[in-house]
């Protein structure tokens, strides 16, 4: 084996399993459009890509490490979760899957707050349009 996988060789079962999951880490990003869209309208959308496009990709840290970002790159590259899907397939890849459990943390954690944002939005945005308001933004 070569390109680093060596680390997966005797797990290699466990090692596609926690790699397809981290790889699940832009699904993981839609639930925040969704919220985002009814709470501010089309402009969730902008601030969706602002997010996880325009933030996200350079802190992902992909081609640099995140030591190696500048400041403010570096600060932010492990708070989203394309910086935390990348450090998680590196550490799966080169480290044995060591260390891990942050990043896992910080990508569930944004499924779950976006999964519950978008239902409560989409509850309030229900009962405005039930109570006559007009169809639009909530915010």
């Amino acid at each position: 084996m070569s390109g680093g996988h060596e680390a997966c060789a005797d797990k290699r079962f466990s090692c596609r399993m926690i790699m397809r999951s981290l790889n699940a880490t832009v699904p993981f990003q839609v639930p925040f459009q969704v919220p985002f869209q009814v709470l501010f309208g089309v402009i969730g959308i902008g601030v969706t890509v602002l997010v996880f496009v325009i933030l996200g990709n350079p802190s992902a840290g992909g081609a640099y490490q995140p030591p190696m970002l500048p400041p403010f790159w570096r600060a932010i590259s492990t708070a989203l979760p394309n910086g935390a899907g990348v450090d998680g397939v590196r550490r799966i890849v080169y480290f044995g899957s060591h260390g891990i459990t942050g990043y896992l943390i910080v990508i569930g954690s944004y499924a779950v707050a976006g999964a519950a944002v978008a239902i409560a939005a989409s509850r309030i945005q229900r009962r405005r349009v039930l109570g006559g308001q007009p169809d639009g933004a909530l915010l």
